[in-house]
């Protein structure tokens, strides 16, 4: 023990009362004893009195909004301090935007930590009361977003012909991309991609929480398509009669362009046509202006595959 100096934060130091004013918690387990005198007899000294000085906490750190995925793992964190002693926390949940809140069962740390959160807790709110000798102090609340991943419905095509024309591709939500072998945008073109088994990809976002699904598509070569303009049934031509509007359909994938001559019962030339850009399945419209009615001779030919293949078919005009 040494003497108490009559200096701040102590007065009284020489009389029956000592008096601290402004208690540091450094002070925390200081021990005063006083020492009674006459001045004649032996001094009567009292048993030492224990100081014991609680503080409040201090949170240096506030817990954080957390944004994630539905399923992620998520943790709330809270930093605190206090002078003297020991922290005690206790978590509480907000389902209601942060009108009531309800203590945790067991979230007694400095950090609360889910494992997989749920979308059922987008917009909850967490925050902590963290406890020390002299009070307690309750934190901000943190808020949870939680993003839902998109639910992806991706119409199935099974087979295809790789002489098929390009079609578009299904699928939502809207706003995705289609990924894949014959995939240009949401078009998916058979020849591109070749024979096989495809696989076609969606991939949808959600506030970064991405969704893929995938579909297989079989691109099958359909060698009963690879028919010369002589084979039944290559190409059709209708209706016949007709008022001299007609159509002439490609049931063949060999040929992309074709020669169209037209010729009336005398051997007359009457219609001269291209068609180009052709496809298993194109329809190519031919009209005939201002010639009587009577059947009409219709050539078709194509040298594209080092050989000449010709068509003869006839349609009846009648107006």
């Amino acid at each position: 023990y040494n003497n108490v100096g009559a200096v701040a934060p102590y007065s009284g130091t020489t009389t029956p009362t000592l008096t601290i004013t402004g208690v540091p918690p450094t002070f925390n387990g200081y021990r005063y004893r006083c020492v009674v005198t006459n001045g004649v007899c032996t001094p009567g000294i009292s048993t030492g009195a224990l100081l014991t000085v609680n503080t409040f906490p201090v949170i240096t750190t506030q817990p954080q909004n957390v944004t994630i995925c539905e399923g992620a793992a998520a943790t709330v964190s809270v930093t605190a301090t206090t002078g003297v002693g020991v922290l005690t926390y206790q978590w509480q949940l907000s389902t209601d935007g942060g009108t009531t809140y309800n203590n945790i069962s067991g979230a007694n740390a400095s950090s609360f930590a889910q494992a997989a959160v749920p979308v059922g807790q987008n917009n909850y709110r967490f925050r902590v009361i963290v406890t020390a000798g002299c009070g307690s102090v309750t934190s901000t609340a943190a808020v949870f977003t939680v993003n839902a991943y998109p639910v992806i419905v991706f119409d199935p095509i099974d087979v295809v012909c790789v002489s098929d024309p390009a079609f578009s591709l299904s699928a939502t939500p809207a706003g995705g991309a289609f990924s894949g072998p014959g995939v240009s945008g949401s078009t998916f073109t058979p020849a591109t991609a070749g024979t096989g088994t495809k696989t076609v990809t969606y991939t949808a976002t959600n506030a970064g929480c991405q969704s893929v699904v995938s579909r297989t598509i079989q691109v099958n070569e359909c060698p009963e398509r690879h028919l010369t303009l002589p084979e039944f049934p290559a190409v059709r031509v209708y209706p016949s009669p007709s008022n001299g509007r007609f159509s002439i359909k490609l049931n063949t994938d060999l040929y992309t362009t074709l020669n169209i001559k037209i010729y009336n019962s005398y051997g007359q030339i009457v219609k001269t046509q291209v068609a180009s850009g052709l496809t298993y399945g194109s329809v190519i419209p031919v009209t005939l202006f201002n010639v009587p009615n009577g059947t009409y001779h219709i050539f078709l030919s194509n040298d594209e595959r080092g050989e000449v293949s010709r068509k003869g078919v006839s349609v009846v005009i009648f107006k």
